[in-house]
């Protein structure tokens, strides 16, 4: 079962009946709306909410998932003007950029069930996601007000003297010389803001800092982008409840959960309800680098870390290791940085670390920033990756460390306790009639496994507008 939005299916339903009959127009069709689906989701996702992004996929990719009639099918769509492709874009992977037509984003969405079903509908998240209640009326003015308010869009992004960073690794240049999707913006790879500022400097332009991006372009331009894209993108995620169109449940190569409420905007959580109970979320706070110091703590557990950590005879009593656990065990850590290197907000010294721990190795080097305050760290993670030979090693093994505890601990016993709950990586979301008898369960889980207190859980009651409240 899958939501596109209905001028798409009208077009490849039309069209596909003018010529094609049998078995080999269903197997066109249903790869067509499949792979349409697909790329809207992550041509929103890569985008991050900002606007949607072309997006790569390799020809073997693709016809492993959707089996060699895949060729005709890309084909057809870009025939019909449903999909554009940037045929330039092509390497020894035989990797091209898709985008699907703007104008085909909007409207009505239809529901249409396809013969390939591949999730469990018995599956327990399923079962939680079947019985929640949304609000369409709400969800709606939710939508509309998040949209309509410039001071919402842009209250987490940073503007041009608000941004610190003077180096960038991708720097997004927006051009006003063509309309053309793929080239709508230039990469720029490692560059200083001096250098960007000198070279392509334009009174019209702002830099701009947002969602981990940084983009150089005029800022009303950004500001109706992203309100276009946002409002598609969730008045999609209002249509899949409405329908009942769930995605398939799956599990990673790291042993995470995916499913509808993993990506879901939080500014619709308050339209989301079960049994008339609102939704409310708890998770663990700065939980990548709780981990990692309990990995590191524990050398004879089964992961990567503890097992290099054993073998280097990583010593634990170091005073700026130390001081880096009682951080982590206290919920303090993206506070303490944030005050030391003079960040903005907590955001910004959870960007900043996760940026330099878990980048290439070329962050981990003595001359590092954040070798001062966490030389042990600092040189673990550097040694680590190259060892491994590949930076991503070191947050994959964290992610599988909680997996391991968060899905086959914690899930499975709430799930052998029958409370309706899913997990969304490193938190669970469930009826605020259970907070007090989860936030006792994990508590004491979390303390039985890690150690650590019950104060590092933050439960989060969504109120309108996306806003937690205290």
């Amino acid at each position: 079962m899958i939501i596109l939005p209905s001028s798409i299916i009208e077009i490849v339903d039309s069209k596909l009946n003018e010529f094609r009959k049998g078995l080999q127009r269903n197997t066109i069709r249903s790869n067509c709306l499949r792979f349409c689906e697909d790329l809207i989701y992550h041509m929103h996702l890569y985008g991050k909410g900002i606007f949607p992004y072309p997006v790569n996929y390799r020809k073997q990719d693709l016809r492993k998932k959707y089996g060699r009639s895949i060729d005709k099918s890309l084909k057809f769509l870009e025939k019909e003007g449903i999909l554009k492709i940037n045929h330039s874009y092509c390497n020894r992977s035989h990797t091209k950029a898709y985008l699907i037509e703007s104008d085909l984003l909007t409207g009505d969405m239809t529901k249409v069930v396809l013969a390939i079903a591949n999730q469990e509908s018995t599956d327990p998240t399923n079962t939680f996601l079947s019985k929640l209640e949304m609000d369409l009326d709400l969800g709606g003015e939710l939508i509309n007000d998040y949209i309509e308010e410039d001071y919402f869009l842009l209250r987490e992004v940073k503007i041009d003297l608000e941004i610190t960073e003077e180096h960038f690794s991708q720097v997004r240049v927006y051009s006003l010389k063509t309309d053309n999707p793929f080239h709508q913006f230039r990469t720029l790879r490692n560059i200083s803001k001096e250098k960007l500022l000198e070279k392509f400097s334009d009174p019209s332009f702002s830099l701009i800092w947002s969602n981990s991006k940084a983009f150089y372009m005029p800022l009303e331009v950004f500001v109706d982008l992203k309100k276009k894209a946002l409002r598609n993108h969730y008045l999609l995620c209002l249509e899949r409840f409405k329908q009942q169109a769930f995605s398939s449940i799956k599990y990673d190569r790291n042993g995470r959960l995916h499913h509808t409420l993993t990506n879901f905007p939080k500014v619709l959580l308050p339209a989301l309800s079960f049994n008339g109970f609102p939704l409310v979320e708890i998770d663990l706070a700065s939980s990548q680098f709780t981990l990692l110091a309990y990995a590191l703590r524990n050398p004879n557990l089964d992961n990567r870390i503890s097992k290099f950590s054993n073998e280097i005879d990583f010593d634990c009593e170091q005073e700026d290791f130390r001081l880096f656990c009682k951080l982590t065990s206290t919920g303090t850590l993206y506070e303490y940085v944030m005050n030391h290197f003079d960040l903005a907000d907590r955001n910004s010294a959870k960007e900043y670390l996760f940026t330099i721990i878990f980048g290439t190795k070329d962050r981990n080097t003595d001359e590092a920033p954040i070798h001062v305050l966490f030389p042990s760290i600092n040189h673990f993670a550097f040694l680590f990756k190259e060892n491994a030979n590949d930076y991503r090693v070191l947050s994959n093994t964290l992610q599988r460390i909680e997996s391991s505890i968060f899905i086959e601990r914690i899930l499975k016993t709430f799930r052998e306790e029958d409370i309706p709950i899913c997990s969304k990586h490193d938190s669970f979301i469930f009826p605020e009639c259970f907070s007090t008898q989860v936030l006792d369960s994990i508590g004491y889980q979390l303390d039985t496994l890690l150690g650590i207190n019950t104060y590092l859980l933050k439960l989060n009651t969504y109120a309108p507008l996306g806003t937690p409240s205290p």
